[in-house]
């Protein structure tokens, strides 16, 4: 869950304010609505004052995008803990991707940007390698083909994200009852992942 900036009282924390402002903002009317102004606004700020807390729009959604990557991360690790098996595991995780990236869906289209879209930025730069590694360490516990374990995380992302922008554009949408009611699992069991 995200937190709601509360108007007005940032108490000399005006960069997290703004970044609260940002992710309620996303939350609630998407990547495009997401203004320096209206951040501003939201945290009950002039709209100069987000200036001298980051580099314009790129930077603070940099920030935001920082908050973003924790927030993936938690969702996959809470899916991995829930199994037992190695094969359970990374269902548990891409379960944990899916997750985000429904519940979640303005800040998961803003991690997954080009890097080039942001400021340079080592605290976000971290997060996102962070997230990474729960990917690559969990998809490491499963019996890889030829091309090795590198091979085997891409083929898991690439099915757990390709399943995310399928749901995002409504080709795929789980508990529908029609034709588009595809269950994760299931597409999942097609892949040949052993442990």
């Amino acid at each position: 869950m995200i937190r709601k900036p509360a108007n007005q009282q940032h108490h000399g924390n005006l960069r997290e304010a703004l970044i609260l402002a940002g992710l309620q903002i996303l939350e609630t009317e998407g990547l495009k609505a997401l203004t320096l102004r209206r951040c501003a606004k939201l945290a009950g700020v002039s709209h100069a004052a987000p200036t001298h807390h980051f580099e314009g729009l790129p930077g603070l959604k940099s920030a935001i995008a920082t908050r973003g990557y924790g927030i993936f991360e938690r969702l996959m690790i809470e899916g991995i803990e829930a199994e037992d098996t190695p094969r359970g595991r990374v269902l548990g995780m891409c379960r944990g991707y899916l997750r985000f990236a429904t519940e979640h869906r303005a800040l998961f289209n803003l991690i997954f940007v080009s890097p080039r879209d942001f400021p340079p930025d080592e605290e976000r730069m971290a997060a996102a390698a962070s997230a990474r590694r729960v990917l690559t360490q969990t998809c490491a516990e499963l019996r890889h083909g030829a091309g090795g374990s590198s091979t085997t995380e891409v083929a898991v992302w690439s099915l757990v994200h390709g399943f995310a922008k399928l749901i995002e554009i409504e080709r795929v949408v789980p508990g529908s009852g029609d034709a588009r009611d595809v269950d994760f699992d299931n597409v999942f069991s097609f892949l040949d992942v052993r442990a």
